[in-house]
């Protein structure tokens, strides 16, 4: 089972991420998906670590996506391996829609295993916002640290 510590740092990288936009509470819903998806530390490390990468390269527009149809038509899907590893199913995935400026993302997880819900907020100048207990967890990404490699 994933601590909670390990589920506070996941939220706090994947909130460190300049242009994305996501509701904050669903944030914290998406991450505890990742969870439960994948309760070994290894595997949450590595879709966590994954996801803020695939965020980032969404930002950057250097990834390929699917436009969605039906009640999702105008959302784009990117699906991403949890490990880059040849052969690996791509079973994780963003929804989300280009912006101006960046990615409003609606949700992302387990292809398998998660539900999408979204409210679109800018995450990094919303924390105040965040219900519940992991209010303290977000916090923007200092202009010091803007062009390190995501970790744990």
């Amino acid at each position: 089972m994933v601590s909670e510590g390990r589920i506070e740092r996941a939220i706090t990288l994947i909130a460190s991420i300049e242009h994305v936009y996501l509701d904050p509470v669903c944030l914290v819903e998406d991450v505890i998906g990742l969870a439960k998806a994948f309760p070994q530390d290894a595997d949450f490390e590595s879709a966590v670590f994954q996801t803020a990468r695939a965020m980032q390269l969404l930002v950057d527009r250097r990834v390929s996506f699917s436009a969605l149809e039906n009640v999702f038509e105008g959302w784009d899907c990117h699906h991403y391996q949890m490990r880059v590893v040849q052969g690996e199913r791509a079973r994780l995935r963003i929804m989300y829609e280009f912006t101006q400026d960046g990615v409003r993302v609606r949700g992302f997880g387990d292809r398998r295993f998660h539900y999408l819900s979204s409210g679109f907020l800018p995450v990094a100048s919303t924390m105040a916002g965040l219900a519940g207990s992991f209010s303290y967890m977000i916090r923007p990404r200092s202009e010091k640290n803007r062009h390190t490699a995501p970790t744990m």
